[in-house]
């Protein structure tokens, strides 16, 4: 008996070594696949940045500033962008199973700061100067005199 339990410990002091041995094996090519994924999680904000700067209506819903409860439940229905959120109806909000008074205020709360900050960034984006033309003023392909 005391035979074996000598042979048992042996084959588990080897087992762990081998282990132990191919853990500092993988552990280099782990860190080169974190950082590979890091840099993928990098590219991903800069195109989702994009579409937003592009399409403000592609604003994730997790960059908003809604309670966690309200996140879920949307969430949970497939509601992921401000777009998604505009498209519904007070109703269709409202019949949320689990939207109840306060995370509906919550919702609308949400919704209006983000429409008034659009609002604001448009009345603060300065617009394209149109050039005025008289008839009869020769005017070329690129719209200039």
């Amino acid at each position: 008996m005391e035979k074996d339990l000598l042979f048992l410990n042996e084959t588990v002091i080897k087992a762990r070594k081998r282990l132990d041995d191919l853990i500092s094996q993988i552990k280099p090519i782990l860190k080169d696949a974190e950082d590979e994924l890091r840099s993928l999680y990098k590219v991903t904000d800069i195109i989702e940045k994009l579409l937003v700067k592009n399409n403000p209506l592609q604003t994730r819903l997790m960059d908003l500033d809604l309670e966690v409860k309200s996140f879920n439940l949307l969430r949970g229905v497939g509601i992921h962008t401000i777009g998604d959120l505009l498209s519904k109806t007070d109703t269709e909000i409202k019949d949320i199973e689990g939207v109840g008074k306060v995370t509906f205020n919550d919702i609308k709360r949400v919704t209006t700061d983000w429409q008034e900050s659009q609002a604001k960034k448009l009345s603060e984006t300065p617009h394209a100067e149109v050039p005025s033309f008289s008839f009869g003023d020769k005017v070329n392909a690129v719209g200039t005199l």
